[in-house]
């Protein structure tokens, strides 16, 4: 897309072109703009509305702008029920034109084996994410256990107020503040406890790759965490914004014995390699096709 006064006009001589020259017949718009120019360049082919993050659910304009672009649309694709629910209720679509493929997400081909005690944050900082909350609690239960870790991966407005309320509360000996990293250099492998504080979510990714590595999970019970953590037995949802019962919760996985550890690790990558593998998603995708 070229960001100009005649990126609109552009955008869709450029598709249309690229799409007959190709013999391109679907595609797949991963947003609301998106869509909207798709439709306008009649291609040849059917266009689908892929609808990630919930965010349209707070913002009426936005979800405005779904329902627009969904009704020109062939069909819609989302990531989660909870998702898939929201675009229902907020009467963007219909149930039946409503397709849900989860994403996929390697299994990294590792072994059990015991974790320092770190805890492990992964998203941008920002409001929506609800750090403060997650802070709040690292900082209970750093009190009680000086050899407690707590790892940061992700950047965003809100991270001069969570430097700020480290440093008046003498946490930087705790605190690791890593900045937005590429996947590979995000700490799964030494994390204990991996935790999710957002106010929403529709499928968290980081949470997914989690997971992956049989982290045990603490995660605010929104509905995109209620989602995925649902079939399983020993992961914990703590109420959102609860910064006392998030803290109780990281503590009882720092203190948890190997045999309840290898449990939740052999448990969470086999809901991964069922349900959450990318060759699945692969396969839904060209279903949909």
């Amino acid at each position: 897309l070229y960001h100009s006064r005649y990126s609109g006009f552009l955008s869709r001589r450029l598709l249309r072109r690229h799409c007959r020259r190709l013999g391109i017949s679907r595609l797949i718009a991963f947003n609301a703009e998106n869509a909207e120019i798709a439709v306008r360049a009649r291609i040849d082919g059917a266009v689908a509305l892929n609808v990630r993050g919930t965010k349209f659910s707070t913002d009426p304009r936005l979800a405005e702008r779904y329902r627009e672009a969904a009704a020109k649309c062939e069909s819609l694709i989302t990531n989660s029920a909870n998702t898939a629910l929201l675009i229902q209720k907020l009467g963007i679509a219909e149930k039946s034109r409503i397709t849900i493929i989860h994403n996929g997400i390697e299994l990294p081909p590792i072994e059990f084996s015991p974790r320092s005690k770190t805890v492990l944050y992964v998203g941008s900082i920002k409001k929506v994410k609800d750090p403060m909350t997650f802070v709040k609690a690292c900082r209970e239960v750093a009190g009680e256990d000086e050899e407690v870790r707590i790892v940061m991966a992700g950047d965003g407005d809100m991270k001069p107020l969570v430097e700020r309320y480290i440093r008046e509360h003498r946490l930087d000996g705790n605190f690791r503040l890593l900045g937005e990293v590429p996947y590979g250099e995000i700490p799964y492998k030494e994390a204990s406890v991996f935790v999710n504080s957002s106010l929403r979510e529709s499928s968290c990714n980081s949470l997914l790759e989690a997971l992956s590595f049989g982290i045990p999970v603490v995660a605010a019970d929104n509905p995109g965490n209620r989602d995925i953590l649902s079939g399983l037995a020993h992961h914990r949802l703590v109420p959102v914004s609860d910064s006392t019962e998030m803290a109780a919760a990281i503590r009882f996985f720092l203190n948890a014995g190997p045999g309840l550890r290898k449990t939740i690790f052999e448990e969470s990558r086999e809901l991964i390699r069922e349900h959450y593998s990318v060759s699945k998603m692969v396969d839904e995708y060209l279903d949909s096709f």
